[in-house]
């Protein structure tokens, strides 16, 4: 990628895509649609990874943030109006539980982006050993 800014529309995208076919995915096949965290996990920490590329683990980290906030935002918000399979009915959200779950949402993606750029510097300084 050529600039940060296109890094983080790629980011960006890339999370709301995922969401969007996570849901319609979890529609059609029945399966709880919660279970894909542990994808929306990694897809942080390879946000992390890519964006260690402009501003070492600064970079890494702000990626992992702006996947986490397009996550929480037009991300959940395209998902809840797929109405994806979910175990359990969710209740109507307020204000302030939607505002704390974007707060803490793009929190857990900066902390996974964090840790793909450790994982990213990691084998940096590995291949420099050679």
């Amino acid at each position: 990628m050529k600039s940060q800014t296109q890094l983080f529309i790629s980011v960006s995208s890339a999370i709301v895509v995922f969401d969007v076919a996570g849901s319609f995915a979890s529609r059609l096949l029945h399966f709880d649609y919660a279970s894909l965290m542990w994808v929306t996990f990694c897809l942080y920490m390879a946000c992390g990874y890519l964006g260690f590329q402009y501003r070492q683990i600064l970079g890494g980290f702000l990626s992992g943030l702006i996947a986490g906030l397009a996550d929480s935002t037009a991300g959940w918000a395209l998902s809840v109006a797929i109405h994806p399979y979910m175990r359990y009915s969710q209740p109507r959200p307020t204000i302030f539980a939607v505002s704390l779950t974007i707060v803490f949402v793009t929190l857990v993606g900066g902390f996974f982006g964090f840790t793909g750029a450790v994982i990213a510097k990691g084998i940096s300084l590995m291949s420099e050993d050679d």
